[in-house]
């Protein structure tokens, strides 16, 4: 509702539109865009402080790999409650280190940014809430007149799935409370997967990239169905319960009929249709 209330068209520069995937806004007589994200995982970083904050990051250095773009640098919101307590202090000082780590290892510099805290009432404190702000360059705008998925295209998982529940939505749907279970992510793995998914999208060779977000697997290709108003068949080697799981570093990747992804990590699992 928020973002459909601004014109999403100013000066007709808009290129990828908010909703499903990072924004993508041409730099006007130029052949460049510029991509922009915002994320917040709340849930995560109260299950573990230190292991969130580097998800936070992550996820929006994610989204923006996943239209092409080369993440450049980032803002942030430090939302918390009162520093004063004890548990809260150790929150913002994990979190807070954990988003550096990240920084430094998927290059992208914090440039800006606030902090707000003593967001509580008398009997409880909000959840840690740090949001990222990121943008991301485009070099040359072109191969985005053909990134829309078509009947008949190939869908891959990028990416393992394991048991990650922990600040989960089934966590939150079955138990209405974060359990601490543990969760963490592989940054070094996030660079190399992700320099060959953008490979693969300026090159040409997918119509559409989504990350594994909120929801997991099911909920990723849900949308994208939605979205897109198409059909996806597909067979994924996982359990009933992990259709659900948020492990961390997961793309669906929408390759062009007649292509191949060549990518490590990357397991065929169906086809786009028109069902």
């Amino acid at each position: 509702y928020l973002y459909e209330q601004y014109d999403q068209q100013v000066g007709a520069n808009t290129i990828v539109k908010p909703g499903l995937q990072a924004s993508v806004v041409r730099v006007e007589g130029t052949d460049k865009a510029i991509a922009s994200t915002i994320d917040g995982e709340a849930r995560y970083v109260f299950n573990n402080p230190y292991e969130g904050g580097k998800i936070v990051v992550a996820e929006a250095y994610r989204n923006l790999l996943s239209v092409g773009a080369t993440p450049l640098a980032m803002t942030d919101c430090l939302n918390y409650g009162s520093p004063e307590k004890k548990e809260i202090y150790q929150q913002l000082a994990d979190s807070t280190k954990g988003m550096a780590e990240a920084c430094e290892v998927l290059s992208t510099p914090v440039v800006s940014g606030n902090v707000s805290l003593y967001n509580e009432t008398r009997e409880t404190s909000i959840f840690p809430t740090p949001v990222v702000g990121m943008v991301g360059l485009i070099d040359d705008i072109s191969y985005l007149n053909h990134f829309n998925p078509s009947v008949g295209d190939t869908l891959y998982v990028v990416g393992d799935t394991n048991d990650d529940f922990g600040g989960s939505q089934i966590e939150k749907l079955l138990y209405g409370q974060v359990n601490h279970e543990f969760e963490s992510i592989d940054l070094s793995q996030e660079v190399r997967k992700g320099e060959s998914i953008k490979q693969a999208i300026r090159e040409g060779v997918a119509s559409h990239v989504q990350t594994v977000g909120k929801g997991g697997l099911l909920l990723t290709l849900a949308r994208i169905s939605a979205h897109y108003q198409l059909g996806l068949r597909a067979k994924l080697s996982v359990t009933n319960a992990q259709l659900f799981s948020e492990t961390q570093g997961r793309y669906i990747v929408i390759v062009k009929n007649g292509q191949s992804l060549n990518c490590d990590y990357a397991v065929e699992i169906g086809k786009v249709t028109n069902d």
